[in-house]
């Protein structure tokens, strides 16, 4: 999508209701929409998974903290000292986190998810590694961006397979490397952290796993046209990188 994200002090600009008094600091992360129509599906979206997340267990979401029609701009609460799942993937340390706190991470994250998807009756659409916040020893996963996708042509991208969010995830483990950092795409953690994931969302989740709609979506999410164009999708997919039948139980 064209929009534009960047941290900056407020001006004038309205208030959201729920959010006048969410926040000590001036301090926001700021993004911009391409159009009305996303903006306000993004302004409403955020504000329900808002709401949803104020009684979940592992789930948090950003406060919106105001909005300008006219900018088509939406302030959001931020997130100090929390980071995204891709900048500890990226690193060949994994940001010094312990084994047990990688994979307590990632099952925070499955369990965060299986609570959105349980109490919105949606998925996100766009579960990309990047869209999803972590902070050490916090009991909780930060979901962010519930604006429409790039890839999606209408509204109703929210309304499909709970395995869509699940599969995206876990390709965005395979190929959200730059090219100086392909061979991190081979590491054994990633498969033992795409079984944690699974694991943390089916704990929660009431609904039974079933790995051919997860290889099906998997397999669906590796045509999506800014996923198929990368490097390793290209000329890796005959790789056992993209190979998920270790995930069958």
């Amino acid at each position: 999508m064209a929009e534009r994200s960047s941290v900056l002090y407020p001006s004038d600009i309205s208030k959201s209701p729920q959010t006048e008094d969410c926040t000590t600091s001036n301090r926001v992360f700021a993004k911009n929409y391409s159009s009305p129509l996303l903006l306000e599906e993004a302004l409403a979206n955020s504000e329900e998974a808002f709401q949803f997340a104020s009684k979940a267990l592992f789930l948090r979401v950003p406060r919106v903290v105001s909005y300008c029609k006219d900018r088509l701009l939406i302030n959001f609460e931020y997130m100090e000292g929390w980071q995204t799942i891709t900048s500890l993937i990226r690193d060949y340390h994994f940001l010094s986190a312990t084994t047990e706190e990688l994979r307590r991470t990632f099952r925070l994250v499955g369990r965060a998810l299986a609570e959105y998807h349980s109490a919105s009756g949606k998925i996100h659409g766009d579960f990309d590694s990047t869209n999803v916040l972590f902070k050490p020893n916090e009991p909780r996963i930060c979901l962010i961006d519930f604006s429409r996708p790039d890839f999606a042509n209408s509204s109703d991208y929210c309304r499909g397979s709970i395995y869509r969010d699940l599969a995206l995830f876990l390709v965005h483990l395979r190929v959200k490397y730059p090219p100086h950092q392909l061979h991190f795409a081979f590491r054994a953690m990633n498969r033992t952290l795409s079984k944690e994931f699974l694991l943390g969302y089916f704990e929660v989740s009431e609904t039974k796993y079933e790995f051919d709609k997860l290889q099906a979506e998997f397999r669906a999410c590796l045509k999506i046209d800014y996923l198929a164009r990368t490097f390793m999708i290209r000329f890796l997919s005959a790789s056992t990188i993209f190979s998920i039948e270790d995930l069958t139980q």
